[in-house]
């Protein structure tokens, strides 16, 4: 019984973070779908330690409406070199919030969240998928 709910429990916990991982890619293609484009440099990258390594987020200023807008990209990379101070991107905005960004050529964003499915969701429910049929 208690491999049930433990099956239970691991196939629960992969369909969520499926869920959580398809709205962050909804959410990127609808921003890079209907936001506004323009150029954005980046004045500075930050790096944050994390578990094994350490991340580095570039801080973009871009104009919007006439205002200068400074923001930190909350998708970071664990490349140091990949944004360098002075580099130019095309980024796209959410117009009702401008601090929502997105690179507009980064692809490995959207095919982060495809892998990130296919490492840790698809095998949470595979075991619970397992350990359901294997107790019965």
């Amino acid at each position: 019984m208690r491999t049930i709910i433990f099956g239970i429990a691991f196939i629960a916990f992969g369909i969520f973070l499926i869920i959580i991982f398809l709205k962050i890619l909804k959410w990127r293609f609808n921003l890079l779908k209907t936001g506004e484009r323009t150029d954005a440099t980046v004045v500075r990258v930050d790096a944050q330690a994390a578990l094994r390594s350490t991340n580095y987020h570039p801080v973009f200023q871009y104009k919007v409406y006439g205002k200068t807008m400074t923001t930190k990209y909350q998708y970071p990379s664990m490349r140091r070199k990949k944004y360098k101070k002075q580099d130019v991107l095309q980024i796209a905005y959410n117009r009702k919030n401008p601090s929502d960004i997105v690179i507009v050529n980064d692809k490995w964003q959207s095919a982060s969240a495809i892998l990130y499915i296919v490492l840790f969701s698809l095998p949470l429910i595979v075991v619970g998928v397992f350990s359901i049929y294997h107790s019965i």
